[in-house]
């Protein structure tokens, strides 16, 4: 999904499919297999590439301080960023298995409610968690490259969450809008949106009437509004999740204006929306995106920790998008529908 890939070695890619036609006759481990071993390649390839401009720039700086023998510092210095890389990992791994044990509790709970709310009342559709499941599944197999078999995702789908399929748009959940949304951002070209916010901001934000996804709605279109001006501010949708009940940060999608330095003109745009931030170390996580190209796995990403992040902040809105791109979801809906997997299709 990265836009900062570096291209791939033809010779490798060579090699991958080499090895698959040698290996390999079945057509689904084939494409399989191929996913697998080109994201291993492509990770290689970008942490390469990363060592080596961090090479280039420790040895510059040596240089200009006149180091004694400005090689190894370089060399060095690479070595230490590395051994950064690899303890941030880390810390950033025992934070997801701490939320995800926290996500699982809270999804467990709600997926009770959820059937005794159904129980109570067969005639009113109240599928969050479902829905939920339903965009994990397909998400994991367009990352698998196996989204087009539809036997195998049935098979999926029927194994975790039984009979299932998609409803009208007037009663589709948050997880199934911003599926949509996602996708017709896709189809225009898009870059995510990984914004992190400013203590500042989020007090705000939390602390307004209109509620957190409204504030952060408002503030990002003027910023766009400043950046591209009236009447020109490109699409966009955001999920918020809670990092705790007092902070939050937003995962998204903004359509990317065919101009020159669209990408850094919107990256600045968020930034300057999301308040700046606090330690000036963390000032390049602030924001991060990439090229939107797998709609669904960005969608599932994006919904993952609603049920945690609404036991953290409470019954507000958790999500938001312009008008326009709401428009054109609801109005592709039933396409996008009918070229889904899913259970008992032949019903309305």
């Amino acid at each position: 999904m990265s836009s900062h890939n570096v291209p791939l070695d033809p010779r490798e890619i060579a090699e991958i499919e080499d090895m698959i036609a040698t290996h390999l006759t079945d057509s689904k481990l084939q494409q399989e297999w191929r996913t697998k071993l080109l994201k291993r390649a492509q990770k290689a390839a970008n942490e390469g590439a990363l060592n080596r401009q961090r090479y280039r720039q420790a040895l510059e700086q040596a240089r200009l301080e006149a180091h004694p023998d400005p090689e190894s510092y370089a060399a060095n210095r690479v070595i230490d960023l590395k051994l950064g890389d690899l303890h941030e990992k880390r810390v950033q791994a025992l934070r997801k298995r701490i939320e995800a044990t926290s996500r699982k509790r809270w999804d467990k709970h709600e997926a009770k409610a959820e059937k005794a709310s159904r129980t109570a009342n067969p005639t009113k559709r109240r599928l969050p968690q479902r829905d939920r499941q339903y965009l994990e599944i397909i998400g994991k197999a367009e990352d698998g490259g196996y989204l087009d078999d539809t036997s195998l995702v049935l098979s999926k789908l029927n194994k975790k969450i039984g009979t299932y399929r998609l409803p009208h748009w007037e009663k589709t959940t948050i997880s199934l809008k911003v599926m949509a949304m996602s996708v017709v951002s896709a189809k225009a070209g898009a870059q995510t949106i990984n914004l992190r916010l400013s203590s500042d901001v989020c007090r705000r934000a939390l602390k307004t009437p209109r509620g957190p996804a409204a504030y952060m709605q408002d503030i990002i279109r003027k910023a766009l509004t400043r950046t591209f001006g009236k009447g020109n501010v490109p699409e966009f949708w955001f999920v918020i999740e809670a990092d705790s009940s007092e902070r939050f940060h937003l995962h998204g999608a903004v359509e990317t204006p065919n101009l020159p330095n669209a990408v850094s003109l919107i990256d600045q745009a968020l930034r300057s929306a999301g308040g700046g931030w606090d330690d000036a170390k963390g000032q390049h996580h602030q924001h991060t995106a990439s090229g939107l190209d797998d709609p669904f796995v960005w969608a599932s990403y994006a919904v993952k920790t609603m049920t945690l992040t609404r036991s953290r902040l409470g019954d507000v809105k958790l999500f938001a998008s312009t008008d326009s791109l709401r428009k054109q979801a609801r109005a592709r809906w039933e396409d996008l529908r009918a070229s889904l997997p899913q259970s008992e299709r032949h019903k309305p």
